[in-house]
């Protein structure tokens, strides 16, 4: 996987091109993926990447502060190679159908 992962980034830095790799996470004991090394496999997946964004319910406390439901989602920046403020930032996306999410808050 490691030789793999450094394969992808040589050959993005040939072409013009932006790889977007999908990870799942490991089982952790809140459910809740909280950082990047809550990821499966290769730990230079998460070294060579420029942003990870991690994707996850809204979590209790946020929950009831911001009137949110169970459908509604959290996406966390926790690696910003570009613009390093917004690491720690949440965006709070509402559910609207079941299919589409529409931006709702920006923590």
């Amino acid at each position: 996987m490691d030789r793999v992962t450094h394969s992808l980034v040589q050959f993005v830095k040939t072409l013009p091109i932006h790889i977007f790799m999908v990870m799942h996470p490991r089982k952790t004991m809140s459910g809740r993926v909280d950082s990047e090394f809550d990821l499966k496999g290769s730990s230079s997946a998460a070294q060579e990447a420029h942003n990870i964004l991690l994707w996850n319910r809204v979590h209790s406390d946020i929950e009831a502060k911001y009137n949110t439901t169970e459908f509604d989602r959290e996406m966390k920046i926790v690696k910003n190679r570009r613009l390093g403020i917004h690491v720690g930032r949440r965006v709070i996306f509402e559910c609207l159908d079941g299919v589409c999410y529409r931006e709702k808050y920006i923590l």
